[in-house]
């Protein structure tokens, strides 16, 4: 008796999906879901853009405020020169816990 919703709203710039099932009927839906969905439905069309050589406090602090979870990080010619994510952020802040409990072992 288990009931199965789909509910899609957006802004123009975000998509919410939401689904209440079992796992298998979840399967089915995403299924469905992803095929119908176009890129251009789910992507996000404001971007924050930070120089290369901003401070990753400073970045981190951008993010925040803007609502993104990502940066596109630009040079002085506004050109990309990569994307900084929130995954990039945590891997570096874990590296560097992990380097400095080494050297306080040493």
């Amino acid at each position: 008796d288990e009931e199965n919703v789909y509910r899609g709203t957006g802004d123009g710039d975000r998509l919410e999906l939401s689904l209440i099932g079992n796992d298998a009927t979840h399967d089915a839906m995403d299924e469905y879901v992803l095929e119908d969905l176009k890129v251009s439905h789910v992507m996000s069309k404001s971007y924050l853009k930070v120089g290369l050589t901003m401070s990753l406090k400073e970045a981190i602090k951008h993010i925040c405020e803007s609502q993104n979870n990502c940066a596109l990080m630009i040079d002085n010619e506004d050109l990309l020169g990569g994307i900084l994510t929130y995954g990039d952020i945590k891997s570096c802040l874990s590296k560097m816990d992990s380097e400095a409990a080494n050297n306080s072992t040493l």
